[in-house]
């Protein structure tokens, strides 16, 4: 069986198809379903209980002790005691394998 298509099917799909290049690429609607498939995705993090007690059993940080450490540093009269930095060190090393 032949099926034979007109010259103005033909046409008119080739016009079609021509149309279809020229129309100006839509960015905001690109955008659009960016955002929703973004909000559907759950890229977080959750915390083991593990980790969350270990969070919460660490020190805080002493502000005094920052800032006087860095006064002393721009000062140029911070002194380091280099057997307790080695010993430190050490221990940090023994302690986690590093």
């Amino acid at each position: 069986m032949n099926i034979k298509l007109s010259n103005n099917l033909v046409n008119n799909q080739n016009v079609q198809k021509a149309n279809l290049d020229k129309k100006p690429f839509n960015k905001t609607a690109v955008n659009d379903v960016a955002v929703a498939t973004e909000s559907k995705l759950d890229d977080g993090i959750k915390l083991s209980q593990k980790a969350k007690d270990i969070a919460q059993s660490t020190k805080t940080v002493d502000s005094a002790k920052v800032a006087e450490i860095k006064k002393a540093i721009n000062e140029g009269t911070y002194k380091v005691d280099s057997a307790k930095l080695a010993n430190n060190i050490f221990n940090f090393e023994k302690m986690y394998g590093i």
